[in-house]
């Protein structure tokens, strides 16, 4: 605050236009623009010096009207000067919409805020105004600033052509970055956190980015930004890379393949580093897929019946002009294209491809030259249509073996009436008659390719695989033994496969089912198989105190739902299985025993029983009333060697054995240290804690020497253990009530806590704590 010309003034009343003045000076809003929009005439009356500040306190939301002006030379109360300094120089951290930018000011949830100097590049200048409009801050003001930006969220979007573009030079190094909107430009320096939304479905980045989190479901990620590391939270995640993106660690969701998530893989691969499962298991990458074809032995047979075919009609022909002789130069072609073909025979290197060609163009020279016999005549086209007529007639439409479909007969019948209306027609020559005759042929040929052949070998390699496994299965109820039921059923299946075989009229799709089926029955088959009981040991460990003398560090074993030192559940340490089934087990106390149980299967029925036995001198065992009581004998320590075995066993024979070592402790934990923040107390011990019934009590001293300790109330706090730490929790009301001062502090006694050997640990700790 600044005096007059003539001093201080010390006792003379605040007007409302000096206090208008004193709070912009405070909050750095001179010379400022930007703000809420004001009425000029609020601020008549008041004196040249105020004016400005005047307006930059409306302006700035600092001070508000009275009913009738701004009334600049009124005196101001204390309880309004008290509302004044509560509103304008509190600390807060929130969370509001940006709703204006605007010169100096941005305007957020209604109320206007400058900027610091860190932040001003980021939120007032670099073209960023369309991106933050309706943007979502988390921060934290003070004196009417934003002082420190936590997180930014953009909600704005663009379109493909034109989108929002974001300079983000001057985000704090620990400030979250969130993008809601489709279409942004992101550029800038590095980016410490951004995470994609699920409306951002298109985003490019022109920055460096520590880790990305993509939450939506199918992004496209653009520009030239590189990425330390991308997480991907949502396993329907679709990721589109661009070419210029480079990515040194990708986070996947678990059991999610890369090319499950990345649409354009096979083009983006070597710009991805590190892939890792987001349990952190190595993922590696798809290498291009390698096929391997075994050699196949080219079928010729196709080609030596057209050589023989041709061959035979070449060594018959007559050369000459009389009706059914050949020209010269037709016979020469015919051999000429037998010679081509029998050259392809005798390449053994010769593709299956090359081998058809050679066929089918040996073929067509037999019907060219058929076709080259001197005659004048339909005799030719005679005979071609009694040959098509006749497959035409006796051919059976289906799907059978030796049947044709449908199409390929109607197909044949329309080549005949063709051809008959060619040798119906007086005016036809005979060239045309000719043609007729040899494309009827083509069409027989295509005709005959066409006939239906089922392939059997999947059936057949199926029935065989059954075949064997039903004549090598042992019925009975031991390990690897399968039901009589399970064999019946599977030699049932075998039957009605080889009758789907033998039947000349299955379809292909028949055929196909009957081995679906058969596949079917051999998986329920081979899930019949009988498994004996199996035991294994849980990871809990189990501790004996060697330090104890008489009974006190006697334990029971039993089956009951408890566990503390002198009571086990056995159930916590083994664990018996039939195949994949967890059996339960149960003490009888009528004839002590462990028992195992198989409710569902076995109505209820024991189906194998448990045995204990020590391993060593050192620990003895006897009968309870509920169970075995494990006894350390006084000469125990913790050096002895010893362990319990298991023994399971199924009528009377053993299936089944594990050993579980017993670790013998008789030393105290003790307490490594106590810490606090954020509103917690933890004691670290030097071991594991248990306890059934334990309690924790707290009491405070604010000046910290301990003469004026005050107990905490039960509602100040509350407290738990887990694993080797004791969590203190004070409540709010805890906090409120103790009020801390500069040396102020808590101390921390409790009782009950122990480690798993029954060993008690001292809890007695003093913390030094100075805020809360």
């Amino acid at each position: 605050m600044n005096g007059t010309d003539t001093g201080f003034d010390p006792n003379r009343k605040v007007t409302r236009q000096e206090l208008a003045s004193v709070f912009v000076r405070a909050v750095n809003g001179l010379n400022t623009t930007g703000g809420l929009e004001t009425d000029p005439a609020l601020a008549s009356g008041a004196s040249g010096w105020a004016a400005a500040s005047v307006q930059a306190a409306l302006r700035l939301g600092l001070m508000t009207p009275e009913d009738d002006g701004f009334q600049p030379q009124q005196t101001v109360a204390r309880a309004d000067i008290a509302q004044f300094l509560v509103d304008i120089f509190a600390e807060k951290e929130q969370t509001a919409t940006i709703t204006k930018v605007d010169g100096d000011v941005i305007t957020v949830g209604g109320t206007p805020l400058l900027v610091s100097d860190a932040l001003k590049r980021l939120l007032l200048e670099g073209g960023n105004k369309e991106a933050l409009l309706g943007a979502v801050l988390k921060f934290k003001s003070a004196v009417r600033n934003v002082n420190e930006l936590k997180e930014l969220e953009i909600v704005s979007a663009g379109t493909k052509e034109t989108p929002v573009k974001l300079d983000t030079t001057g985000m704090p190094a620990g400030g979250t970055l969130k993008v809601s909107g489709d279409h942004v430009a992101i550029s800038g320096g590095t980016i410490k956190h951004l995470t994609l939304q699920n409306q951002a479905s298109s985003v490019s980045v022109d920055a460096s980015v520590d880790r990305l989190e993509l939450t939506g479901q199918a992004v496209t990620l653009s520009g030239k930004g590189s990425y330390r590391e991308i997480q991907i939270t949502d396993p329907k995640a679709k990721l589109t890379i661009g070419s210029d993106v480079r990515i040194d660690r990708l986070v996947l969701p678990d059991g999610i393949a890369l090319a499950d998530i990345v649409t354009n893989l096979s083009q983006v691969q070597a710009q991805i580093g590190s892939i890792v499962s987001a349990s952190g298991a190595p993922v590696t990458k798809p290498s291009a897929p390698v096929s391997y074809n075994p050699p196949t032995v080219a079928d010729k047979s196709a080609l030596d019946a057209a050589i023989a075919d041709a061959s035979g009609i070449a060594d018959a022909a007559v050369a000459g002009a009389a009706e059914g002789q050949y020209p010269q130069g037709a016979i020469d072609a015919l051999k000429a294209t037998i010679e081509a073909a029998s050259a392809v025979k005798a390449d053994t290197g010769a593709t299956q491809v090359a081998i058809d060609s050679a066929a089918a163009t040996l073929r067509t020279a037999i019907n060219v030259f058929k076709n080259a016999v001197v005659h004048v005549g339909t005799t030719l086209l005679d005979d071609a249509i009694a040959d098509a007529s006749g497959y035409a007639d006796t051919a059976v439409a289906g799907g059978a073996e030796g049947q044709y479909p449908r199409g390929a007969i109607d197909a044949l019948k329309e080549a005949i009436e063709a051809a008959e209306a060619v040798k119906a027609d007086k005016r036809a020559t005979q060239t045309v008659i000719d043609g007729a005759a040899f494309t009827l042929r083509e069409a027989i040929d295509t005709f005959k390719d066409a006939v239906v052949h089922i392939d059997l070998a999947q059936l057949n390699a199926a029935i065989a695989a059954a075949s064997d496994l039903a004549d090598t299965a042992v019925v009975g109820t031991l390990e690897g033994e399968y039901p009589q039921s399970a064999i019946d059923a599977l030699n049932e299946a075998i039957e009605a496969a080889e009758e789907a075989k033998a039947n000349s009229g299955a379809t292909q799709a028949e055929v196909d089912s009957a081995e679906a089926a058969l596949q079917e029955a051999l998986a329920t088959f081979r899930e019949a198989v009988s498994h004996s009981l199996k035991a294994s040991l849980l990871e809990r460990p189990f501790y004996l105190n060697s330090g104890k003398t008489g009974t006190a560090g006697d334990t029971v074993l039993s089956a009951e739902s408890y566990e503390q030192y002198n009571k086990r559940n056995i159930k916590n340490y083994l664990q018996i299985k039939r195949g994949i089934q967890n059996e339960t087990i149960e003490y009888d106390s009528d004839n002590p025993a462990f028992n195992v149980f198989n409710v569902v299967e076995d109505e209820g029925n024991v189906v194998g029983t448990v045995t204990v036995e020590s391993t060593s001198e050192y620990v003895v065992l006897s009968e309870a009333t509920n169970g075995i009581t494990v006894h350390p004998i006084d000469d125990a320590t913790e050096s002895t060697e010893a362990a319990l075995v298991f023994t399971v066993k199924e009528d009377g024979r053993e299936v089944s054995r594990v050993t579980m070592p017993i670790i013998m402790d008789e030393t105290t934990p003790t307490l490594l240290g106590s810490e606090y923040g954020n509103g917690q107390f933890t004691l670290t011990s030097s071991e594991a804690l248990s306890a059934s019934l334990y309690s924790c009590y707290v009491t405070f001293s604010q000046d910290g020497t301990g003469s004026d300790y005050v107990p905490l109330e039960s509602d100040d706090f509350v407290y738990d253990f887990v694993d080797n730490r004791i969590i203190v929790t004070l409540t709010d009301k805890g906090k409120a009530t103790h009020i801390l001062g500069s040396s102020s502090k808590f101390r921390i006694t409790g009782s009950g806590f122990t480690d798993y050997a029954g060993n008690d640990l001292l809890v007695d700790s003093t913390v030094a704590v100075s805020e809360y």
